[in-house]
């Protein structure tokens, strides 16, 4: 037990990681389209994310690598852009949520590959079992994420109550900035 909650607690903290940044952006963008009443779709989708991620951290620490480590550095900032600016052009369109969580999954597999280097390293002489490390520290993960994105869900919560600013308005800006920041990222990952 205690080994599971030493990579339990591993996960939680590194996704809670203020060096982490674009991981905290993504997910706050991937369920920033969402209000608290939405509560099921946001575990759903976050949790086809941790499975994506949960995929590619399995295959890395296995030995099996498929690309290379600045592309997916590229790709990071990438699917954080194109998360935002899906959330930005899909505002009038019906939610898909099929395909959303497809895109967390697939999304996740990029991010996993980031993770992989910091999963590695606290493998690094471990010739056992790994499931039961990489099902605890991903757990820890998905625990992280949600607190976040609820720490996201109720500030938004009471910025739009107290505020009183339309909500649209409230994700169109939240989008805007978060795809900027992306951008931005992107693009200095290609320089």
């Amino acid at each position: 037990m205690n080994d599971f909650l030493f990579y339990l607690n591993q996960g939680f903290f590194h996704i809670l990681d203020l060096e982490g940044t674009d991981h905290l952006l993504f997910i706050t963008l991937l369920c920033a389209r969402y209000q608290l009443t939405d509560w099921k779709k946001v575990i759903t989708l976050l949790t086809s994310f941790t499975v994506g991620h949960s995929i590619s951290l399995f295959f890395t620490a296995m030995g099996y690598r498929f690309i290379s480590s600045e592309t997916v550095e590229f790709l990071i900032p990438l699917t954080i852009f194109l998360t935002g600016a899906y959330n930005l052009v899909s505002q009038k369109q019906k939610e898909q949520l099929f395909v959303s969580y497809i895109i967390a999954l697939l999304f996740g597999i990029i991010h996993g590959m980031g993770f992989s280097n910091f999963f590695q390293a606290m493998m690094m002489g471990i010739d056992d079992n790994l499931i039961f490390p990489l099902l605890a520290f991903n757990m820890g993960i998905e625990v992280g994420q949600l607190l976040i994105v609820f720490i996201f869900m109720i500030l938004t919560f009471i910025y739009l109550k107290y505020a009183r600013q339309d909500e649209k308005y409230w994700r169109i800006t939240i989008n805007l900035l978060g795809t900027s920041i992306a951008f931005w990222w992107t693009i200095s990952n290609l320089i």
